[in-house]
């Protein structure tokens, strides 16, 4: 409900964002609200925004700083979702904002980390822990399925 704020999220599976469901941030890392040169305002770990500025070349200014479990609840739109072809049953309780303490971290990344719980373990469990959907559109060919949308019989790679 917030027009140009988005949350800067990582992931190492990048195949795995169709059936993103919801995004982890750890409670006690602060989270600063970066007011960006193009009007936009994007969430990242405090601790990762020098760094990501610098490495992108952005210009941005501070806007505040909160602790992750502020963020808890927050809700988002997935930005492919206008590219697949999901039921919105299957998508109950998705995309929003989860608490973890334990799988993300500020050594690389944004210090908000993508989560898929259709894909991997510690993506399931922590998707179960927190009610999230659990989608997979990625057939044992390794092969997007009909779910895929534009991404249909495409490899995940």
């Amino acid at each position: 409900d917030q027009d140009n704020l988005f949350f800067v999220g990582w992931t190492t599976t990048p195949w795995s964002i169709p059936g993103n469901t919801g995004i982890m941030v750890h409670p006690e890392y602060e989270y600063n609200y970066l007011k960006m040169s193009n009007g936009e305002t994007w969430i990242v770990a405090k601790e990762r925004t020098e760094q990501l500025m610098t490495a992108i070349q952005a210009g941005f200014s501070v806007e505040k700083t909160i602790k992750g479990k502020e963020l808890e609840g927050m809700k988002y739109e997935n930005p492919l979702l206008k590219h697949l072809k999901l039921d919105t049953k299957e998508l109950e309780n998705a995309y929003r904002v989860v608490l973890n303490g334990r799988y993300v971290n500020v050594d690389d990344g944004t210090g908000l980390v993508h989560l898929a719980p259709g894909y991997g373990k510690e993506d399931r469990e922590v998707g179960v822990k927190e009610g999230l959907p659990i989608v997979c559109m990625v057939k044992m060919n390794g092969l997007f399925d009909e779910r895929g949308g534009k991404y249909a019989g495409k490899n995940k790679s």
